[in-house]
């Protein structure tokens, strides 16, 4: 599946990504006003969270939020916003810090409005809205956070009671082959070896997928390229039971960059 990337903000697809149906059209009704409302002000942003997911990996899951990817510079033109639509901020019920994120609610819908990460380690700049594809929602043209970011946003979240890993893994299993490696590698400077850590854990995981991979890219991160290998075992069975990497679907992702 070819995911359309836009130029100049606008799709060039003719058949960008349809995920209307991970989101009822009467909960979507949440979120069209927003959508349109940062349209029609011109204000970028690129949409992570279970639609971004959905589109790099072979699993399905919908909204339970919004996270919305911005500018810093943007960001009270944002806050203006969605407050001009009737959200309200969420520090009053349950405080959080104003640093990084903008967290406000409305008829029980949370949406987050982020500008760098938590440790302030990777800042949302320009690059993340010219390479991500588009994809429909009910009629609405929506820029999804690209692949790549989508990995950097992720991959510091490894705490005590929560782990976004499990994610990335199953986009490297989907999207990975196709995936700009050179640019998130640049992007993952310092912490090259981190990315190392996700990919050794992924290369004991899925080593068919990952003898697909770049084989320059290993070293860049300290390893060494997997060798070709038959495991006749499923190893994901070993970490978990359940269902890994979605059943039934077998067609890959192809994530064109400009």
């Amino acid at each position: 599946m070819t995911l359309s990337n836009p130029q100049g903000g606008d799709c060039q697809g003719e058949n960008p990504l349809d995920l209307s149906d991970l989101v009822p059209e009467h909960e979507w009704a949440q979120y069209a006003d927003l959508v349109e409302a940062a349209a029609w002000r011109n204000l970028p942003y690129c949409l992570g969270g279970g639609l971004a997911f959905s589109a790099y990996s072979f699993r399905r899951r919908g909204m339970k939020d919004v996270d919305l990817f911005i500018h810093e510079r943007d960001k009270d033109a944002f806050i203006q916003l969605v407050n001009a639509i009737g959200y309200v901020d969420f520090y009053d019920t349950q405080p959080y810090d104003r640093t990084w994120i903008y967290r406000a609610y409305r008829n029980g819908v949370v949406l987050d409005l982020i500008w760098t990460l938590p440790n302030h380690r990777v800042d949302i700049d320009d690059l993340w809205f010219d390479r991500g594809p588009v994809a429909r929602v009910h009629g609405h043209r929506i820029m999804l956070i690209p692949p790549e970011e989508l990995i950097r946003a992720k991959i510091f979240v490894v705490q005590n009671d929560r782990t976004d890993w499990p994610d990335l893994l199953n986009v490297l299993a989907c999207s990975g082959p196709t995936m700009d490696w050179n640019f998130l590698i640049e992007r993952m400077a310092p912490d090259e070896r981190l990315l190392g850590s996700l990919l050794a854990m992924f290369a004991w995981l899925r080593p068919d997928v990952a003898v697909t991979l770049p084989i320059d890219m290993w070293t860049r991160v300290g390893l060494l390229p997997p060798e070709e290998v038959t495991v006749e075992e499923d190893r994901a069975w070993l970490l978990d039971t359940r269902d890994w990497f979605g059943e039934g679907v077998t067609e890959a992702r192809e994530v064109i960059h400009p």
